[in-house]
């Protein structure tokens, strides 16, 4: 087993993030990436290939999140989805480095409940076998 030092990686790299995927691991189609913007460095262009979710959840600091004309912001211990095909601009929205980490899987799209599960299924609920 191999330790990833993370900040000490995206460090090393242009922009400060480190992808940790199938490419460097034996992690098979999923990947997590580790990033930090600091403060009165350009927006951060992320976009979602085609059959991506990506999920991204704010270790440290704030950013605002520009899509499209929207924007929001999110802070430490918030986190948000990007969907396919989406295009983001991640921005420090403060004084401090922002840290995340965003964690996806390769050419798989979401997968979704049937409409029948969706109906059936309460939250809390646990599902029913048979025997």
């Amino acid at each position: 087993m191999k330790i990833y030092k993370l900040p000490q990686l995206a460090d090393s790299a242009q922009p400060s993030e480190y992808r940790l995927g199938p490419e460097n691991s034996s992690a098979g189609s999923v990947y997590m990436v580790y990033g930090r913007i600091r403060p009165g460095e350009a927006p951060r262009k992320l976009a979602c290939a085609a059959g991506h979710e990506e999920i991204f959840c704010m270790i440290k600091g704030t950013v605002s999140v520009r899509k499209g004309k929207s924007s929001f912001t999110v802070t430490a211990g918030e986190a948000f989805c990007a969907g396919e095909g989406e295009t983001l601009y991640l921005e420090t929205a403060g004084d401090e480095d922002a840290v995340y980490v965003a964690a996806g899987s390769v050419g798989a799209a979401a997968v979704k409940p049937s409409a029948r599960a969706r109906r059936s299924r309460k939250p809390g609920a646990r599902r029913r076998t048979r025997e």
